[in-house]
């Protein structure tokens, strides 16, 4: 590790007063600082934050409308995602046995199947799960989605989700 500490005489004038306040912390906190993830609202992402956003907004009925973000690797569609879900927090309040979980975010597993899926699922809604249970055990997650209120889900590897449908598998009806 490179020890670098600035020399308090030395100017920061050129830096706007927040990093300056940033650039005189302690180096660990500095370096921390500096590889923490950061939210870049460039043109595309807030128009699918917009375009999410409007999804949430959408009235609940039998088909609801969806978005599918596609873009290379290491181009910001988790950090999108990650931005959204900030947004939408989940909620707990007294007295009430559910929580609101507006948005659920999963990592699609690498060997996709439909017991898997729902495993994954489960386990992001906080569910207690065995990878060894089988799909008809595993379809209460829809129940679960709905106790707690779920508006969206977003899903990384889209390419897993392909393999699931290919195979031909189905998701349980509403």
């Amino acid at each position: 590790m490179i020890d670098v500490n600035f020399n308090p005489s030395f100017s920061l004038e050129h830096l706007i007063p927040q990093i300056r306040k940033t650039a005189l912390l302690p180096n660990e906190e500095r370096i921390a600082h500096i590889l923490a993830d950061r939210w870049i609202g460039y043109s595309k992402a807030q128009e699918a934050i917009s375009k999410l956003q409007k999804l949430i907004d959408h009235p609940k009925r039998q088909r609801m409308p969806n978005l599918l973000i596609v873009g290379p690797t290491n181009n910001g569609k988790s950090m999108i995602i990650e931005k959204f879900k900030r947004m939408h927090k989940s909620i707990s309040k007294e007295n009430v046995p559910k929580e609101i979980m507006p948005i659920v975010s999963l990592q699609m597993p690498s060997d996709p199947t439909i017991a898997r899926f729902y495993a994954m699922l489960l386990y992001n809604l906080g569910a207690p799960v065995t990878m060894k249970c089988k799909v008809a055990d595993l379809e209460v997650l829809l129940q679960i989605i709905r106790s707690h209120e779920t508006l969206g889900c977003y899903f990384s590897r889209m390419s897993s989700v392909g393999a699931i449908i290919q195979r031909g598998s189905k998701i349980a009806p509403k």
